[in-house]
């Protein structure tokens, strides 16, 4: 009798340890989607609050996404900084920074907040439209699109050229 209560003793703890662990991933995951990378930490309601600061947050956060894919990958960085690489990584560091009062702002007594965050507001459309010019800048125009379709098929051609001459 004694060891089957040890034996449920057992299950019962490690059942606990278990559910805490995957609790505690969770928790790690969920945190890591609703912060900006490298940013401040942020409280996880702003994932879905329709507060003011949590939308400007999700307005940073996909601002910074936007400016993430005009960066080469980390694999990537032995080719040379372009200078619309440069300007994501301000774009990308200014967007930390407003997070980063955001949260500060976030502290402060609503009467308080309400002047600050008309300012932060601004701030982000300015951002959001730099970052629109700049994704107008670096995407390729058709123009662009139809000159690499016209290289690819010069390239088709000419390989087949040369596995017809073999």
């Amino acid at each position: 009798m004694g060891d089957v209560v040890l034996i449920v003793v057992a299950v019962v703890v490690a059942g606990a340890a278990g559910t805490g662990a995957a609790a505690m991933v969770g928790m790690r995951f969920v945190r890591g989607k609703v912060r900006l990378p490298g940013g401040p930490r942020v409280p996880l309601r702003w994932a879905v609050s329709p507060r003011a600061h949590a939308h400007l947050h999700r307005r940073l956060r996909r601002l910074d996404r936007a400016a993430a894919a005009l960066t080469p990958r980390r694999r990537r960085r032995r080719t040379p900084a372009l200078p619309s690489h440069e300007l994501a990584r301000q774009v990308r560091d200014a967007a930390r920074t407003l997070d980063a009062e955001l949260v500060h702002l976030s502290r402060l007594h609503p009467s308080a907040r309400r002047t600050h965050l008309t300012r932060v507001r601004a701030d982000v459309a300015h951002l959001e439209q730099s970052t629109a010019q700049l994704h107008t800048l670096v995407a390729p125009t058709p123009t662009d699109v139809a000159g690499l379709a016209t290289q690819v098929d010069t390239f088709a051609a000419t390989f087949h050229e040369l596995d017809a001459g073999r």
